[in-house]
């Protein structure tokens, strides 16, 4: 039975009730009783066996254990950040110049690379701090929530000191990376060698960067602008959409209460990674480095009296309460994925069925694509990624037919194939409606989300096919050495992305 297409049944599963009911932790819940039915042969206590027996391995390993550490404190560094006014004033200090729209575009996209760090925390506060200068430019709120967004998932995913790092590391072991597993090679250095094709990233973010500075204009999003500045109206001709955040809650900090954290946390990281193969794991290093970086923020807020000690408890709390759906989503996503990988075997059922009828160059490409349909399903990058990398690896591993355990050498689509689906899941969850950066995004900036979503397509729509091109590419340079490989591909979507909308911007009549 666990040769047969019924091994496909519970990530279909997961999309199709997340794309029904718009909740991701219920589906990948029932995803992970339905992988239990199966690889117990629809015995109820087999399978009971099963899935708890997999939960305790969750819960009881270290290096889960710190990944979910690592979460929660991200959460609070970020909720910390906020408070004492750093991101605000950061805004502020990059926007006393300003003197056109074009400059605070400018102005929008360079202050959401500075807080890259987390995506939730660039979403979350862009928007919200640059909008009195959009309006007093007549910039639209969907072109605001572009700008607050676009760089939000590309950037963070190519952060080696992001909230995302832990997870991604987790999973590329869970699929079989590691220094004692199937692939032999740190998940970390993994991670970093999968950097150089994350094409979708380089091409949505050098789109970002050229649309702001060349005037490109076009689709849904030119339609707002011309209503915004014939009209006046930010909101794509409808009623005004009145809502922010709290000024109460957000202290009137410096551009310190920003640098400090960040700073504190690069600086631990970059001291831990020499030592991450010879005593610690990417996992400790990384909880380490935000535990001496939250406490080092604390001590810096506090002698100054922009944090009390009162508060502090409030601020640990409502830092944990914003990853802990988050927590959720990994632990029952890496039971799936580990569910998938070693009791139900889906990626080595799918890589003999396609044995024959694909060619091996194609898997890049067709990963990246069933990535991007399902994070835009799902609205869940993450998810998303425990979804398909379990799948995606041993199937490449079959394909190739090399002896287990291997160097990553004698599998050299390995890097590609993790950068098309990270870089599938990043674009997704960008441009889903349902993700809650769109929603964070929409929310910060005033406005509709579903006009962010979808004016934010037209935008995304040549990075995606060019992304796909580089990665067909990828598989038919594999003779190529890897740095040849990585730049034919990046550049190709770098070029081919900007082209694209610069004809698209000159067929529709207006280049500013």
């Amino acid at each position: 039975m666990h040769n047969s297409i019924i091994v496909l049944l519970p990530p279909l599963i997961v999309l199709i009730s997340a794309f029904i009911t718009r909740r991701l932790n219920p589906s990948l819940l029932l995803g992970v009783i339905s992988a239990g039915f199966i690889a117990a042969n629809f015995s109820p206590w087999g399978s009971s066996q099963l899935i708890f027996s997999r939960f305790i391995e969750q819960i009881t390993d270290i290096d889960n254990l710190l990944l979910y550490a690592f979460l929660l404190m991200i959460g609070v560094l970020i909720t910390l950040i906020g408070r004492t006014g750093g991101a605000t004033a950061f805004g502020r200090a990059i926007t006393r110049h300003i003197k056109n729209g074009t400059m605070v575009e400018t102005a929008t996209i360079m202050f959401s690379s500075v807080l890259c760090i987390d995506d939730y925390l660039s979403s979350l506060t862009v928007g919200y701090v640059m909008q009195p200068l959009t309006d007093q430019y007549r910039i639209p709120r969907a072109k605001l929530a572009f700008l607050a967004h676009s760089l939000a998932g590309p950037m963070v995913v190519l952060m080696p000191i992001s909230g995302w790092i832990s997870f991604m590391t987790a999973q590329l072991n869970l699929a079989g990376i590691d220094t004692d597993a199937k692939i032999l090679m740190e998940p970390f250095f993994a991670y970093l060698s999968s950097l150089p094709f994350m094409l979708y990233s380089f091409g949505m973010i050098a789109s970002t960067w050229f649309i702001v500075r060349a005037g490109i204009s076009y689709g849904a999003m030119k339609k707002h602008e011309e209503i915004a500045q014939k009209e006046g109206n930010f909101f794509g001709g409808k009623d005004p959409i009145i809502r922010g955040f709290k000024k109460s809650e957000v202290g009137q900090g410096t551009i310190w209460d920003l640098l400090v954290p960040l700073i504190s946390l690069i600086s631990f990281v970059l001291i831990g990674m020499p030592l991450m193969q010879s005593f610690f794991s990417s996992e400790l290093v990384l909880c380490l480095s935000v535990l001496g970086a939250l406490v080092i923020s604390i001590v810096f807020a506090t002698i100054r009296s922009k944090l009390s000690t009162s508060t502090i408890p409030t601020i640990f709390a409502q830092g944990s309460f914003l990853m802990s759906e988050a927590v959720v989503m990994v632990v029952l996503a890496s039971i799936l994925g580990t569910m998938l990988k070693s009791d139900l075997f889906t990626g080595h059922y799918l890589a003999h069925a396609l044995l024959g009828s694909i060619s091996i160059a194609f898997l890049p490409a067709m990963f990246f694509g069933i990535s991007v349909i399902i994070a835009t399903i799902t609205g869940s990058s993450w998810g998303t990624m425990a979804l398909m990398l379990p799948i995606a690896v041993p199937m490449l591993t079959s394909f190739t037919g090399v002896a287990l355990p291997t160097a990553p050498a004698n599998i050299p689509l390995l890097f590609p194939l993790l950068g098309a689906i990270f870089s599938g899941s990043v674009c997704g969850d960008q441009i889903s409606p349902i993700s809650e950066t769109t929603i964070m995004a929409s929310t910060s900036s005033g406005c509709y989300p579903l006009d962010h979503a979808y004016t934010q397509a037209f935008y995304a729509i040549p990075a995606i096919i060019w992304a796909a091109i580089g990665f067909v590419l990828c598989g038919f340079l594999t003779g190529a050495s890897f740095w040849l490989q990585a730049a034919i591909t990046s550049a190709v979507t770098v070029i081919g992305s900007c082209l694209t909308l610069y004809v698209l911007s000159r067929l529709s009549g207006r280049i500013k």
